[in-house]
């Protein structure tokens, strides 16, 4: 779960009364099952923050989606525990800490709360594209708490601190993720300011959130469902350690980025043109066929380390390379020579279809009349640089990338189809 606190907060804290042995006995008593679940003994005293951290991501990172609702239940059940007790940080010195790590307990409990309470179904939902917009915009979201903690310190206004603070990380998790995730993202800043001091908050001083949204195929395009368990991941490693096995790469040392696996088949393709064909084509196949035995998605890419494109690109690749290997082989042979030519010759053209559609995703307009767009945009020019069939199956290789991640204009009866081949 702090794999998704996203920074230590430098605040003003409340002051209490000085702690009783009967509070102390409490907190002691929370905190012993606490700790206990993450497999580490308590006798008396608090173990450093980031040792429990430590325990806890070793778990997430062991067991990904899978450890979540286990580690919420002992969130859960820590703040319950603890609310009995009207203590602050003081209370946890007293038990053995340095005023740093009492203050990260503090927020590390108020963070746990909101996360697996109101947050849990987005934390749930959106588990590994947290993990990744996380990860990829680190420097970024550090600047935020850093600025924040500079302000304060510099004795400036906390209360305007602390607003510019919850307007400043939500955006990069709207954007890599979507709406819902942002929200999340300050919900999470929001519940961590307050877990040390909540001054400007009683005040009426402390921006809210904004309210989470029902989920939307339009508004969540691109966000990735949290369906993936460990069966379906093994699943997913264990068909790519054959299909890579075939272009010469060993998985045993990682997944490669997707445009690194694409550079090594176009060289295999390049250097062997047509007659290579047939056996990308057996490699295609059978790798839609071993991964279909069971559901997966993104998540299932994300296990092993890579960021929500690569993983949504691999997706499209299986559908992709599954159409032109079956419905579309007997054009793939036919016109081998003449889809590459045509693809370089109108290289400018086609990618400028392409990013039409990209840029209609990332506003979020209607998708499914920028989905017939597309499917209309590049297929002409392949008619035109080769044949009708030609232009049939670049409409149905865009068609199975499309339904690879997004297949709700098809469930709706809104995405054209594609023309017969002759």
């Amino acid at each position: 779960m702090l794999k998704f606190l996203f920074f230590a907060f430098l605040l003003v804290a409340s002051a209490y009364a000085a702690c009783n042995v009967q509070q102390i006995g409490i907190l002691s008593y929370c905190y012993k099952n606490f700790l206990g679940f993450y497999g580490l003994n308590f006798n008396g005293t608090l173990p450093p923050y980031w040792t429990m951290h430590k325990a806890r991501s070793k778990m997430l990172q062991r067991d990904g989606m899978d450890a979540q609702p286990a580690i919420c239940d002992a969130a859960r059940t820590l703040f319950s525990c603890t609310n009995n007790v009207l203590y602050d940080y003081t209370c946890l010195v007293d038990m053995g800490l340095n005023m740093s790590d009492a203050k990260d307990y503090m927020t590390d409990k108020a963070v746990g709360n909101y996360q697996c309470t109101d947050g849990y179904q987005v934390l749930v939902k959106d588990f590994y594209c947290i993990g990744y917009v996380r990860d990829h915009f680190y420097d970024e979201l550090k600047n935020c708490t850093d600025t924040m903690n500079e302000q304060i310190n510099k004795g400036g206004n906390v209360c305007n601190a602390l607003n510019d603070f919850l307007a400043c990380q939500p955006p990069y998790y709207a954007n890599g993720c979507n709406y819902n995730v942002g929200v999340f993202a300050c919900g999470t800043d929001r519940a961590g300011v307050n877990a040390n001091g909540n001054y400007c908050d009683r005040l009426g001083l402390l921006n809210k959130c904004p309210p989470y949204r029902e989920f939307s195929p339009l508004l969540l395009v691109g966000s990735i469902e949290a369906s993936c368990d460990a069966s379906q991941t093994a699943n997913v490693g264990a068909c790519y350690y054959g299909f890579f096995n075939f272009y010469g790469i060993n998985l045993s040392a990682g997944f490669p980025t997707y445009w690194d696996f694409h550079q090594v088949r176009g060289k295999l393709l390049r250097d062997n043109g047509i007659s290579i064909q047939p056996q990308v084509c057996q490699a295609a196949v059978k790798l839609s066929t071993c991964v279909h035995k069971m559901p997966y998605d993104p998540q299932c890419f994300m296990a092993f380390g890579l960021n929500l494109t690569d993983a949504t690109d691999y997706q499209a690749d299986i559908a992709v390379g599954n159409y032109q290997c079956t419905d579309g082989y007997a054009t793939l042979l036919k016109d081998f020579t003449c889809l590459g030519m045509t693809r370089a010759k109108y290289h400018t053209v086609l990618q400028a279809c392409s990013d039409a559609l990209d840029a209609a995703i990332a506003n979020g307009t209607n998708l499914c009349p920028a989905y017939n767009t597309f499917l209309n945009c590049q297929s002409p020019w392949y008619v035109s640089g080769c044949d009708f069939n030609a232009g049939v199956f670049m409409c149905g290789t865009n068609r199975a990338g499309i339904l690879a991640n997004d297949d709700h204009c098809e469930k709706a009866g809104l995405l054209n189809k594609c023309p017969e081949y002759n």
